[in-house]
């Protein structure tokens, strides 16, 4: 049996994977997935395209060729900094913040699909071995 940790790795990469694939379904990229969810999670900070490359772990170039493509498809809009004009500050529209939300059905169709799979005894005994594990690495 493999370790642990590759087994929690390997189930969030199915995980994603399976979000992925609902979005690709609705015609929604991957990249665009990404940076939806970004977003909506920061909603109401002052993200940046940088802020963004950052928080996914991509280059500038991707992001700002998805950035292009979702602002000429109204899902998000940008402003240049007032006071530093080489910041350009990105925002969801009412279309972004929409589509965000059936991003969002995404997760928790994913997380009932995992749900079902398992009696509750056994889900209340994963919650629990979760917990005790994150204290021991937050610890450390």
């Amino acid at each position: 049996m493999k370790p642990i940790g590759y087994q929690i790795i390997e189930l969030g990469k199915l995980f994603r994977e399976n979000v992925k694939e609902m979005a690709n379904r609705d015609g929604i990229p991957s990249t665009w997935l990404q940076i939806l969810r970004v977003l909506r999670h920061n909603q109401g900070k002052s993200l940046t395209q940088k802020n963004i490359c950052d928080e996914l772990n991509m280059k500038a170039p991707t992001i700002s060729i998805a950035l292009i493509n979702m602002e000429d498809n109204g899902l998000i809009a940008r402003q240049r900094d007032e006071i530093d004009n080489r910041r350009v500050f990105v925002f969801l529209t009412d279309n972004g913040y929409k589509l965000s939300e059936s991003i969002h059905n995404y997760f928790i169709e994913s997380d009932k699909l995992l749900e079902n799979s398992v009696t509750k005894e056994e889900l209340e005994t994963f919650y629990i071995c979760i917990r005790k594990m994150k204290e021991v690495l937050s610890n450390d």
